[in-house]
């Protein structure tokens, strides 16, 4: 229906509840295609199915076009962002870098809804004192005097060379050892299981 009714528009994108880069990109598709998907949502009967109902309503809300276009001009990085901070083997440096400059440009967004975001990002790094011990061992790393304030050992230090700095990583490892002991594996051998987290440990 969809593509019958706005050819050349790629579709809706499904958002992941626990992942709010992917709600950022779906609001930004929105900014780029509403007035595509509002029409192709009207032509619905919208006695057939209360979410139709619920839908065409928020279309027409007075507020929606202004908070779209707040969040297309100021948020369009975010996704790439968070993206970026996901990947796999970044270094400590890179990944701190990037996650400050990323702050810097939520803190710089105009208006309440930037002020609200300000308050945010500080009251979060306030209370999360691992940030900035990461911060100062990416300062040694990166060849930056840290002022003292190091209390590891250099060979510890060096050990962060390759330090997430977020939860990406066990929860792709949990997702993988959930598919590989599930319980459809009946006749799963310790050799077996060897060989499978070789595989999965140099992908």
């Amino acid at each position: 229906m969809f593509r019958e009714l706005a050819p050349g528009t790629p579709l809706p994108p499904q958002p992941v509840i626990t992942r709010w880069g992917t709600w950022v990109a779906a609001a930004l598709y929105y900014a780029e295609h509403l007035d595509t998907f509002a029409n192709v949502v009207d032509s619905f009967d919208r006695k057939q199915a209360a979410s139709i109902l619920i839908v065409q309503d928020l279309l027409r809300s007075p507020n929606l076009r202004e908070n779209l276009s707040y969040i297309h001009a100021h948020l369009d990085f975010l996704p790439s962002s968070i993206t970026n901070l996901e990947a796999s083997s970044c270094p400590l440096v890179d990944s701190i870098a990037h996650f400050y400059k990323t702050i810097d440009e939520l803190k710089g967004m105009p208006g309440s809804i930037g002020e609200r975001i300000r308050n945010k990002c500080e009251f979060v790094l306030s209370r999360n004192t691992g940030m900035a011990e990461l911060k100062v061992i990416a300062d040694v790393l990166g060849g930056v005097s840290a002022d003292g304030n190091v209390v590891l050992s250099p060979s510890d230090v060096a050990c962060f060379k390759y330090a997430p700095i977020t939860s990406v990583d066990v929860e792709r490892s949990f997702s993988l050892l959930k598919n590989l002991l599930t319980d459809r594996r009946q006749s799963l051998t310790f050799e077996s299981l060897k060989m499978h987290l070789i595989i999965l440990c140099n992908q």
